[in-house]
């Protein structure tokens, strides 16, 4: 589908559709539309929400575990190390680099994360345009089209 925002991706199915806006390079962090179309007595509401595709937010969720688990870890056994005095170099390297290092990747996957939302910014803006566009939607009391929204039939 296309608007003058831009090409639409809509898959619908029965009563819920699901909106992205295509993109020329890889964000995985960026918005999709999850919305559902309601019959009410004055015409159809439509409920939405933006969020990030499932499998991501699934893969996103077992790397910050791992991740805060190797912190744990890390952080108890660096400072031990430091504690003690047993440093093992040869074995178990740099207490402060088992410190930092894992810290250092959590603070990264939080920035990467937080990059690809800013790179979709406007998408989302996009996509409760071309909604409005579609069908001519007046906004809800909220003023939020991508919350909810309806047209009279």
């Amino acid at each position: 589908m296309f608007s003058a925002s831009g090409t639409i991706i809509c898959k619908l199915n029965k009563d819920k559709f699901t909106l992205r806006q295509k993109r020329f390079y890889g964000n995985a962090f960026g918005p999709l539309l999850y919305g559902k179309l309601r019959q009410m007595d004055n015409g159809t509401e439509i409920d939405g929400e933006f969020r990030m595709h499932p499998i991501v937010f699934a893969f996103m969720g077992v790397w910050f575990g791992g991740v805060l688990l190797g912190v744990g870890v890390s952080i108890l056994t660096g400072l031990n190390q430091l504690i003690t005095g047993h440093n093992d170099h040869g074995k178990n390297g740099n207490p402060l680099l088992g410190i930092f290092l894992p810290v250092f990747m959590l603070v990264m996957g939080i920035a990467i994360v937080k990059f690809g939302k800013w790179l979709g910014r406007s998408e989302e803006i996009k996509m409760a345009s071309f909604l409005r566009e579609l069908f001519a939607i007046k906004e809800a009391s909220s003023g939020a089209v991508s919350k909810s929204a309806s047209k009279n039939s």
